[in-house]
């Protein structure tokens, strides 16, 4: 079972966000990059399976490349998807689920539950439009920034303190997670006739 986090979602995964703006609504300068801090659910090691944003266009195709870094100053690639092509004119997610570090090396990332990381989708070109919604929390929880090369690919270490920020304003990145590891829960009466269930935890 696949289970999300990331901005404006539901506990479904889906987005619950009701206003939209462009990647590129902040300058026509290309490769335009928005982001969000979310934390991983749970405990211990979670295994990551996808990377999505909620994003359409008006004609045509575009690229877009999402990536998660941790919370540290600056930030640490995780894992990045590859580029990802989409033409929906109506906003649906566009996933990943193959993974890379920053020299492009195939990776299987885990991720620690409990952990705030941060998700970056990075478009193509100028005109594609992401959702975002408003967070109940303050302070800055959309930063973006323009012209960085990042759509070509995302660095090991990545600094974001300078960067602008919408405020409470967050877009709709999302990370989906399994659990990586699993923990078998013994019953305590074996005797002749019981019924035993098992139950993963």
């Amino acid at each position: 079972m696949t289970i999300y986090f990331g901005g404006v979602l539901n506990q479904a995964g889906d987005p619950i966000g009701s206003s939209t703006d462009t990647l590129s609504g902040y300058t026509v300068t290309v490769d335009p990059t928005a982001s969000s801090y979310a934390v991983c659910p749970g405990a211990g090691s979670q295994l990551l399976v996808e990377l999505g944003a909620y994003v359409s266009l008006n004609v045509g195709s575009a690229n877009i490349r999402i990536a998660i870094y941790d919370n540290a100053t600056p930030s640490n690639l995780i894992a990045q998807t590859g580029s990802l092509l989409f033409n929906n004119t109506s906003l649906a997610w566009v996933t990943g689920t193959s993974f890379f570090d920053a020299s492009f090396n195939p990776i299987t990332p885990v991720l620690t539950g409990g952990n705030f990381y941060l998700l970056i989708v990075t478009e193509q070109s100028a005109g594609n439009t992401i959702l975002f919604g408003e967070s109940n929390e303050t302070g800055t929880n959309n930063p973006y920034t323009t012209g960085n090369s990042l759509y070509s690919g995302y660095t090991s270490t990545l600094d974001i303190s300078g960067w602008s920020s919408d405020g409470e304003e967050v877009p709709a990145i999302r990370a989906g997670i399994t659990s990586n590891t699993s923990t078998l829960i013994f019953p305590t009466d074996m005797t002749p006739g019981t019924s035993v269930a098992w139950r993963f935890k």
